[in-house]
């Protein structure tokens, strides 16, 4: 994998890669990788796999320093989806991740949305489809904490390619409401 992205890498700004549970699949990506981004529901069931999955990438990293080859992970960030802000105690629950994560847990979130699981139903993105498709109101809500996710995921990469921010004075009203309050 790291050689077929080497061979393409002047054609692409960003690759992203989903692996899912595909063991083998993972540890190429996770050699080519310069970020990882790992998605977890609120809760601290998805908390652990997402930790025990970090161990596992740092033996897989550590095993390949050893080879001589280079290593180029520079950044790992949790994304909470499916969350529900207006729930008290999913709002409890992300303030403990946040205790636990810090900053590698993504301030945006991404909502519970049943505009997303309608574009997934029509095996389309929410970007691809018409706001009446699927509900103006829902499109938009689950559109701004999509594009809130992605400004904050871009603003890290540019981060590691030595740019200034472009969004974080873009950060959106509707993520900054699924801050859980202490």
């Amino acid at each position: 994998m790291v050689r077929a992205l080497k061979e393409v890498e002047q054609d692409y700004d960003v690759v992203v890669i989903r692996c899912g549970g595909k063991a083998f699949l993972n540890a190429g990506a996770i050699e080519a990788a310069t970020g990882i981004l790992i998605t977890a529901w609120v809760g601290w069931a998805d908390v652990e796999k997402a930790s025990c999955y970090m161990m596992c990438v740092a033996r897989l990293l550590s095993e390949i320093e050893k080879t001589g080859r280079p290593v180029n992970l520079k950044f790992h960030r949790y994304l909470l989806t499916e969350y529900n802000p207006r729930d008290v105690s999913e709002q409890k629950a992300f303030a403990r991740m946040r205790e636990k994560l810090g900053d590698h847990l993504l301030t945006a979130t991404a909502w519970k949305s049943d505009a997303i699981r309608q574009a997934e139903k029509m095996k389309q993105s929410l970007y691809e489809l018409t706001a009446g498709a699927i509900g103006r109101s829902a499109c938009e809500q689950a559109m701004e904490t999509l594009s809130s996710a992605n400004a904050e995921i871009m603003d890290i990469i540019y981060e590691v390619w030595g740019r200034p921010p472009m969004y974080v004075s873009q950060a959106s009203p509707l993520a900054s409401a699924g801050k859980a309050k202490s």
